[in-house]
């Protein structure tokens, strides 16, 4: 591994998935990107399963919807919704795949699989 220029040994090993001195993309006009407060990069474990599980129960009643009302008006609202819902869990997975979820590479893990198991979007493709 290189060691980043000015890291201690501590620095390295919280450096998650590449976080210290990373090259970012490129932006026309001024890149004030490294001189955001770093309160805003924070884990926010808590925040996300709060995401994961409101996507979950949504799902759940856009299904039970589907399933048992039966009315024509209602099928293609709870279609929708869900569809929404599954594009949120790919967002959620993303995070997951770029550690901003959870503090543990295994819990990010988790959470990425199960997010990816409705759009059948693979997490461990996605991560290599």
């Amino acid at each position: 591994m290189i060691a980043a220029q000015g890291c201690t040994e501590n620095q390295l090993e919280d450096n998650y998935e590449g976080a210290i001195d990373v090259p970012l993309a490129p932006v026309t006009g001024s890149d004030e990107r490294r001189h955001l407060p770093r309160e805003l990069f924070v884990r926010k474990p808590v925040l996300f399963a709060a995401k994961f599980a409101l996507a979950m129960a949504v799902i759940a009643a856009g299904w039970a919807c589907i399933v048992y009302l039966h009315l024509w008006y209602a099928t293609p609202v709870a279609m929708l919704v869900n569809g929404l819902m599954y594009a949120h869990l790919v967002e959620l997975q993303h995070e997951c795949l770029h550690g901003h979820a959870c503090n543990s590479p295994g819990v990010n893990r988790l959470f990425g699989v199960l997010c990816g198991i409705f759009m059948l979007s693979s997490y461990f493709a996605l991560s290599i």
